[in-house]
């Protein structure tokens, strides 16, 4: 079953027409037959998180991680863990690390409370095919290596996704995107804490 046949599946358990559910996620009736029909088959994970709540099921099911409500997929020699999804990440974090979550996922990964799932939230990276709304795998540490893709927070801003590179006493946090200028910073900024590695990217989790 598809993520478009889940939906259709779900919506229409509920009694709720296309022309209910598009009006609660602020699209026409159209784009709601077309996320079921698959003929949109990249629909935005805050999209998704928004059917799962409206539909009463969870992202889970929704996509496909679930064979249904209850019973999960077992895929490989270990079992699914439930992985916080966050987007937008900012100073106060790990602190308010329940602030920055939008959801969950279920990942199939050895230690879960070490890893989070990051959202990009600009195509920044784009030329690494990461895109804005791509969900990747972070495992969480404050250290990288050069050539590492990082989560980092720079001051007061959001988290965002750069190409971890040192040289010298300085730290160069690099955008896959020429639209972009690659950030400069110096070592002594992440001992003080203007400058953060929130975790380095293990893998894509899948494109939305």
């Amino acid at each position: 079953m598809t993520v478009g046949e889940r939906i259709s599946k779900k919506r229409k358990e509920l009694g709720i027409s296309a022309d209910e559910l598009g009006k609660l996620l602020g699209v026409s009736r159209s784009t709601i037959f077309r996320y079921e029909n698959g003929d949109i088959e990249k629909i935005p994970i805050d999209t998704l998180l928004l059917i799962s709540k409206v539909l009463n099921t969870t992202l889970v099911y929704i996509m496909g991680w679930e064979n249904d409500d209850n019973k999960l997929e077992k895929i490989g020699p270990n079992h699914f863990h439930e992985i916080p999804i966050c987007r937008h990440i900012n100073s106060d974090y790990p602190n308010k690390q329940s602030e920055c979550i939008e959801g969950y996922g279920m990942f199939d990964v050895d230690k879960p409370e070490n890893f989070i799932a990051f959202q990009s939230n600009d195509d920044s990276m784009i030329n690494a095919r990461i895109r804005e709304n791509d969900l990747v795998l972070v495992h969480k540490q404050n250290y990288a290596t050069s050539g590492q893709i990082v989560v980092c927070i720079i001051g007061k801003n959001d988290a965002k996704l750069r190409r971890y590179f040192e040289k010298g006493d300085v730290v160069i946090l690099q955008p896959n995107n020429p639209n972009y200028d690659p950030i400069v910073v110096n070592k002594s900024e992440f001992e003080d804490g203007t400058v953060k590695i929130i975790g380095v990217v293990r893998r894509m989790i899948i494109y939305f």
